[in-house]
């Protein structure tokens, strides 16, 4: 890039970054009720909370990508996204809402070894229902600025154990040669490091995929570290500003429905949904040969298979 228009871009982001407003949290504290309506916790089937993820859209959510390793999942499915939520482990009816997660999407270079690009993309099942508790968190269109003060969340590991209410903590952004002088190699252009490194103050296990936000806008998830509140190991974010192209061009991409030709009153699933089709058949072919009673779920429905078919696609299935 060249030196001068290199110079005004980083003139552009500093006009960027003048807003003053900070939350008012105090280091490791509970945040104030609500103050992060982008939070959101992912569940395992158990209902209890793994990770931390953030909502960026109605129906898209980021967290990090190793938080997926502790799920057993396919497609998704066993993943929960709960929102609205200041006391993890309470019920609040007022503003909670419960999420399934029907797919989820890792960054194509995340490395699990070396946790480079740890980003994975969750998409909603349905969209968010908006509110002043539960609000997407606005992408940054410039880097943050070293020493920029912001705030990281989550319900992880404290002191005095996992917490209840969310816990917020401000921490600065450090220059990246003092992170590659605490990581070494370990430390990528994918990444970047906040926190103090005299340690007492850090993100911990239980954090991992939780927002890191200066001035409104999402710079880090939360992603690794080495211990928590170390000397001189200060907590590493996965950068979110590299990996905006990659999450728009997922987010704009339209969904298989939105492929759906509707030209009739029904799609045609041969064409549409082929793997389905072929599903209902082998399902068919069981029934006839081996009396094999086969049914598909559909939703918290039982059907069979042909049921199924003509529910979704207006027509009988037959296997000629």
């Amino acid at each position: 890039m060249d030196i001068q228009v290199y110079q005004l871009f980083l003139l552009f982001c500093a006009a960027g970054h003048a807003s003053t407003t900070q939350y008012k949290v105090h280091g490791g504290r509970a945040c104030n009720p609500h103050s992060q309506p982008w939070q959101a916790s992912m569940l395992d089937r158990k209902g209890t909370h793994m990770c931390g993820a953030v909502l960026i859209g109605h129906q898209w959510a980021l967290t990090a990508a190793h938080c997926l390793k502790s799920y057993r999942i396919s497609h998704g499915r066993s993943i929960t996204l709960l929102l609205g939520k200041h006391r993890v482990r309470s019920a609040e009816p007022e503003s909670e809402q419960y999420v399934r997660v029907d797919q989820h999407i890792r960054h194509p270079d995340y490395d699990p070894e070396t946790l480079d690009h740890d980003f994975a993309l969750l998409r909603l099942a349905r969209p968010a229902r908006l509110s002043l508790h539960i609000k997407p968190v606005m992408l940054p269109h410039c880097p943050g600025r070293e020493g920029q003060t912001c705030t990281v969340s989550g319900w992880g590991l404290s002191k005095d154990g996992y917490p209840d209410e969310l816990q917020c903590l401000q921490v600065p952004i450090l220059p990246r040669n003092v992170c590659q002088k605490s990581y070494g190699s370990m430390f990528s252009s994918s990444m970047m490091c906040a926190g103090y490194l005299e340690g007492k103050q850090d993100a911990c296990k239980g954090d991992s995929g939780g927002p890191l936000v200066c001035d409104g806008k999402l710079q880090g998830i939360v992603s690794w570290g080495e211990g928590c509140s170390e000397k001189d190991k200060p907590g590493i974010y996965a950068k979110v500003l590299g990996a905006m192209s990659w999450i728009k061009k997922i987010m704009e991409e339209p969904s298989r429905e939105d492929n759906i030709d509707h030209s009739g009153s029904r799609p045609k699933p041969d064409v549409t949904y082929p793997h389905i089709t072929a599903s209902l058949k082998k399902c068919l072919e069981q029934t006839k040969h081996f009396s094999h009673r086969c049914f598909i779920h559909f939703g918290a429905r039982r059907m069979k298979s042909r049921h199924f078919h003509k529910h979704r696609f207006g027509t009988a299935l037959t296997l000629a």
